[in-house]
């Protein structure tokens, strides 16, 4: 599914669109789910989360991702830029964390 046809088809909606960028140090790119340790800050869990994440996962990710996810459950936003035509923001979580333009462009064939 096109991340940037879903969100667009939204229409009035408010909608935030962000993509979890972080290669993980045990696949070498961001795999499907990596983004849950972060979202929840349970890197530092007994359970083990460095199967997933690989040795030493950025914190200060973990602390955007949260923030973020903390910030739109009690709020409503997540702190960056609505989903808009034409500027399409999508919050890049990465280190370092940003905001781009379009961020689904360079993966859309793969969509």
């Amino acid at each position: 599914m096109d991340r940037g046809v879903s969100a667009a088809a939204r229409s009035e909606a408010p909608t935030w669109v962000y993509r979890f960028s972080w290669p993980s140090g045990v696949f070498g790119f961001a795999q499907h789910c990596l983004d849950v340790p972060f979202f929840f800050d349970c890197l530092g869990s007994p359970i083990g989360m460095d199967a997933l994440t690989g040795p030493n996962p950025p914190q200060e990710l973990a602390d955007d991702v949260h923030a973020a996810a903390v910030a739109f459950i009690a709020g409503g936003d997540p702190g960056w830029e609505q989903y808009t035509e034409p500027g399409r923001s999508t919050q890049i979580f990465d280190t370092p964390t940003s905001q781009v333009a379009y961020g689904y462009r360079s993966v859309r064939p793969l969509l």
